[in-house]
């Protein structure tokens, strides 16, 4: 069969690349299939012709269309269940809380005219409404300047119980779980704080409901519980890191990180822009939380913020001194965050830490940074300032790490040492004035006992005669008079403080403590508390083994080691066979990255 003869087209020389341009450009403007003017005028067939297709025409995308990786990859979610406070009708939702924040706790104290119903518990607990109402006004006055993102509405107890919706009742129950123990009785406080973690637990699987503030509301409470703990008593790790990935998951499901988006924000109505504001604020308490745990269970924080969205969050509090002051705090923990990154996220090396020729001149152009940022935000209230301490106390440590060098660690010392000393000095300001140490944020009790622990670690190196030994014992013996006032259960955060502080004590008394003090090396460059801290944890280990375990063929050859021997070696993890392992260590050994977890395990620390 012979194929149809096909006219043949050749490319005209004139019809060159310059044509071809012209072509594509003609039909951005629907001139195709109209010759160009080029070929019209030379009467040109350009061979392209054959196969050329018309393209759609192009439209610029919209502003609010840009792509958004992260919430592209939550839309793997269920969909029924993934719902975004961004996009909420505010004025079709009786229940949308107003963005409006308390200037101060006066204006949010309840009057003896407010009638609040009593509160049945398990077991037939009954809360009375006036104990309630006694509850709510410690909260505002002692509680609610450290973590002041919720609203007013969101402080109303009547609110909160109004509705149907579970995830106010937690939010009830987690603010009267973290304030009754200082304005209760311990039986009371206890039946509370059991019934506000029952509440979460139930809970745990509806992490979302059919509107965005009740999943907003359940973030905020679990940031409470984290501000705050509740008393713990477990070998299992402390809950607040757990509570803490969870109000993050929530919060990025409901789209609160994309409240920094500054495109986002500009094509909000007003209307909307109040809820925007509400939404920035909360994803700002995610991250101060988040990063304020990891500066002390050693691991990296993983959410950060936009520096956009701090402009619009101090105008839209202007006059707020709360809220003021929480931005500042976010502000700081936003570049400690960037000077761990800069300091501890080399790939190419064992720890991850960046080259010890180099990390001098890195550490002092984060330094630098730092001071002009705290001189831009002056003047610092006790609480930020702690925080401002903190940065400076975790980005200092990355130069006490073994392998830099020995110049650069001397010079380190008495900047370590300062801030040491400042941090135990506002604590003790801070004691005079808030002398209910129950009402104190998890964090002080934490920050304390890390700047005692460098200290002492500081006096027993090498490096003592560089900084005034007495001044230090002295702080550390304060330190140690203000954890046994703050000290109230067994097993609460003062009283492991203490128990580490004695347990280090007896340790470098009986000479078990390795010349080599400051070994750890980490991407948060914590050395001088971790190097001590996970000393003494092989310490306890080793010990209870020795007293619980002295018959047991599984452990013999822990119990027969001589104590001489933890001077002579170093830091190691203490490994075991999982088959050999008691469970109650093996839960110890998985949470040994938690520094809350002084379990006695010793009666001799």
């Amino acid at each position: 069969m012979v194929s149809p003869k096909r006219n043949k087209f050749k490319r005209s020389s004139k019809a060159c690349t310059a044509c071809r341009q012209m072509k594509l450009k003609c039909d951005a403007v629907d001139r195709f299939p109209k010759p160009c003017n080029r070929c019209a005028k030379y009467g040109s067939v350009c061979q392209i012709d054959l196969s050329f297709e018309r393209e759609r025409r192009r439209s610029a995308k919209k502003l609010g269309s840009v792509a958004d990786p992260l919430a592209e990859s939550m839309e793997t979610a269920e969909s029924s269940s993934s719902v975004d406070i961004l996009k909420a009708d505010i004025n079709a939702s009786e229940t949308m809380a107003s963005a409006v924040w308390a200037t101060d706790f006066r204006e949010l104290t309840l009057g003896p005219a407010v009638v609040i119903e009593d509160q049945v518990l398990e077991n037939n607990i009954i809360i009375p409404g006036e104990t309630i109402r006694l509850i709510f006004n410690n909260f505002y006055k002692w509680y609610y300047p450290n973590i002041p993102i919720l609203t007013r509405d969101l402080l109303n107890p009547l609110y909160l119980l109004g509705s149907k919706d579970s995830d106010f009742k937690v939010l009830f129950w987690a603010i009267c779980a973290v304030s009754s123990p200082s304005c209760c009785d311990d039986a009371t406080a206890d039946s509370i704080g059991k019934h506000a973690k029952n509440q979460i637990i139930n809970s745990r699987d509806a992490l979302f409901t059919s509107t965005p503030l009740c999943s907003l509301a359940r973030v905020l409470a679990l940031l409470i519980l984290c501000a705050f703990p509740l008393y713990h008593t477990s070998l299992q790790e402390d809950p607040s890191s757990a509570y803490c990935s969870r109000a993050i998951d929530i919060a990025m499901r409901i789209g609160l990180h994309r409240s920094s988006f500054t495109q986002e924000y500009n094509l909000r109505t007003d209307a909307l822009k109040e809820q925007v504001t509400l939404a920035r604020f909360c994803w700002a308490g995610c991250f101060v939380t988040n990063q304020g745990l990891a500066t002390f269970s050693g691991l990296p924080s993983l959410i950060s913020l936009n520096h956009g969205m701090f402009p619009k969050m101090f105008t839209s509090v202007e006059g707020n001194s709360y809220l003021t002051e929480y931005i500042k705090q976010a502000k700081i923990l936003l570049a400690l965050k960037q000077a761990v990154e800069i300091l501890g996220n080399n790939p190419d090396t064992e720890f991850g830490m960046t080259d010890p020729g180099s990390r001098k001149l890195l550490h002092r152009s984060v330094e630098q940074s730092f001071s002009q940022l705290i001189a831009d935000m002056a003047p610092l209230s006790e609480m930020t300032e702690l925080y401002c301490l903190c940065a400076k106390l975790q980005f200092h440590s990355f130069l006490l790490v073994p392998d830099t060098e020995l110049e650069d660690q001397q010079a380190m010392v008495i900047p370590i040492y300062l801030v040491c000393i400042k941090i135990l000095d506002i604590v003790q300001a801070l004691s005079k004035d808030q002398t209910n140490f129950k009402t104190w944020p998890g964090f002080v009790i934490r920050l304390q006992v890390f700047s005692a622990v460098i200290l002492f670690g500081l006096i027993i190196s090498p490096f003592g005669s560089l900084i005034n030994v007495d001044e230090a014992r002295n702080k550390i013996a304060e330190v140690y008079s203000l954890l046994s006032k703050a000290a109230t259960r067994e097993n609460d955060s003062a009283t492991r403080g203490m128990r580490l502080l004695d347990g280090l004590q007896y340790m470098h008394n009986n000479k078990l403590i390795p010349p080599m003090i400051f070994t750890v090396r980490s991407r948060l460059g914590a050395s001088a508390f971790w190097s001590l801290l996970l000393i003494f944890k092989r310490f306890q280990l080793d010990l209870h083994s020795r007293n619980r375990y002295a018959g047991d063929d599984r452990t013999k050859n822990l119990v027969n080691r001589p104590l001489s021997e933890y001077a002579n070696e170093q830091l190691e993890p203490v490994l075991m066979a999982d088959e050999n392992i008691d469970p109650d260590i093996k839960s110890f050994l998985e949470g040994m990255n938690d520094w809350e977890l002084w379990q006695p395990f010793a009666e001799a620390v």
